[in-house]
């Protein structure tokens, strides 16, 4: 059922209004959001190579695709792991400014892109926001 939304400040002339559709969110899968991927060419997708890319999105593909509690229960090589802190700032600081950072676990989330590189983030529930992209495995003491 859609809701609408009222767009136009109090005083405004201008009707406008927004019909949105109200969805179930369903927090079963891993979702990934790449929107708050650090500028930083080193860690940025600008710099990957092909195979690279590849192994990227198709482990993105198969975690989107398994429930959150089966993959937090997997061993790190196979999920995802934990860490304190990185060697380098890489969090955006429109990330920062959003709130979303404090939404989210305290750690560093890492996932593993087979023997080619780590995906970066912050988790929030079953939100990973992607903040880099470790093709070199030094953001942080492996």
């Amino acid at each position: 059922m859609p809701k609408k939304i009222d767009l136009r400040e109090s005083d405004s002339a201008f009707p406008t209004k927004l019909s949105v559709n109200q969805r179930n969110m369903h927090n079963e899968c891993m979702v990934f959001n790449f929107s708050f991927l650090t500028k930083h060419k080193k860690y940025s997708l600008s710099k990957l190579e092909k195979d690279v890319y590849k192994a990227l999105f198709h482990a993105v593909e198969k975690l989107s695709n398994e429930h959150i509690t089966i993959i937090l229960n997997r061993p790190k090589e196979q999920g995802v792991e934990f860490i304190e802190r990185l060697k380098h700032v890489i969090t955006p600081e429109e990330f920062i400014q959003t709130e979303r950072e404090k939404e989210c676990d305290d750690k560093f989330c890492v996932v593993r892109i087979s023997k080619k590189g780590r995906l970066i983030g912050k988790l929030n529930g079953n939100l990973f926001y992607v903040l880099a992209v470790d093709t070199k495995f030094d953001l942080y003491d492996h």
